[in-house]
């Protein structure tokens, strides 16, 4: 999965306006890469490091310049012979304008 991350993760969020590898094409933990992000309107952009790097079952980046973290899970459902994805991704701090939704979000827990 992570060898070929760098190449194929503008592909996989279009979003992504922007990629450069920081650190070279190799995936490891500590490896550095800047992205410019369209989303809604709004440009943003973020130099994010590998943090969690296990080749074929998870892969992790967290933001070096702003507060967020992306992980990828690849587990293997033998019963459909598939191997299913789970993408998460967290805000680490929340912006003033979205601390009233803190309390929303702590409800479900």
């Amino acid at each position: 999965m992570a060898s070929i991350f760098f190449e194929n993760y503008p592909k996989w969020s279009p979003e992504v306006a922007e990629f450069e590898p920081l650190t070279g094409k190799s995936v490891f933990v500590g490896a550095k890469a800047r992205q410019l992000r369209q989303d809604q309107g709004q440009s943003t952009e973020s130099v994010f490091e590998v943090i969690e790097y296990d080749p074929v079952v998870k892969l992790a980046f967290q933001g070096v310049n702003a507060p967020y973290k992306d992980s990828f899970i690849l587990t293997n459902d033998s019963d459909k012979q598939a191997t299913v994805l789970t993408f998460m991704f967290a805000l680490l701090e929340l912006e003033l304008f979205m601390r009233p939704f803190e309390k929303i979000d702590s409800l479900r827990h």
